[in-house]
């Protein structure tokens, strides 16, 4: 993925279908990555160090606030609180990025099983709801990883600017994914039908509505995203 400031991507699809290798490829060139890995991941990637503690978290990004990272954090307790801390994390390491600093630099923020730390009933104050509205202005772009789309909380789904929709188990996800990609009512239908690992791709402002997308070879460069 490109570190093009603004990107609050949405990746969708049941277990299988190729989801977390698509944002895995979407990271493999990002020179500072930090990914919310619950189940391991992207510690699968060349480069990236798994950490599992806050403090050791805290100090790689307070050192390399300038500098090029790239770190599987595998949160250890209640993983809604959890990326609360580390969207903390995130927020305050790129304030300099924001304060227009010339050395500072963007950073994507990778999470996956999305729907399980930022839940549709998430609490109000919850600092991961600031990344998805504010994250631009702060050079951080956000990859979200789901299979349930449907439970992922709105806020950050309301300001999704790129969506990408594998096969998806129930009608709610996939009509939950329809309402991203500008109500289009033929979505649904669409990921009904989709190929074994391809993907209907949406990108906000383009022409066409969606197009479908051909599998995603293991770490090859992205296409589209």
């Amino acid at each position: 993925m490109t570190d093009r400031s603004g990107n609050r991507i949405l990746i969708n699809g049941t277990s299988g279908t190729g989801k977390t290798n698509l944002g895995r490829v979407l990271c493999q060139d990002t020179k500072r990555l930090l990914a919310f890995d619950p189940d391991e991941q992207f510690i699968k990637m060349p480069g990236v160090i798994q950490i599992n503690n806050p403090e050791s978290l805290l100090e790689i990004l307070t050192d390399c606030w300038d500098l090029p990272f790239r770190v599987s954090y595998e949160p250890q307790g209640d993983l809604e609180a959890e990326l609360d801390m580390v969207s903390q994390m995130v927020l305050g390491m790129q304030q300099p990025y924001r304060q227009g600093h010339e050395d500072a630099q963007k950073v994507t923020l990778a999470v996956d099983e999305l729907h399980q730390s930022y839940p549709l009933q998430v609490s109000k104050n919850h600092a991961f709801s600031i990344v998805a509205q504010k994250g631009r202005k702060c050079g951080i772009n956000v990859i979200g990883i789901t299979p349930l789309p449907a439970d992922v909380g709105m806020k950050f789904r309301q300001n999704v600017n790129r969506c990408a929709a594998f096969y998806i188990t129930g009608e709610a996800g996939r009509k939950a994914v329809a309402k991203i990609m500008d109500d289009d009512d033929s979505v649904v239908q669409g990921i009904v039908d989709v190929a074994e690992f391809s993907y209907l791709y949406w990108e906000m402002g383009q022409k066409t509505k969606w197009e479908y997308m051909p599998p995603v070879p293991l770490f090859a460069d992205p296409a589209k995203l």
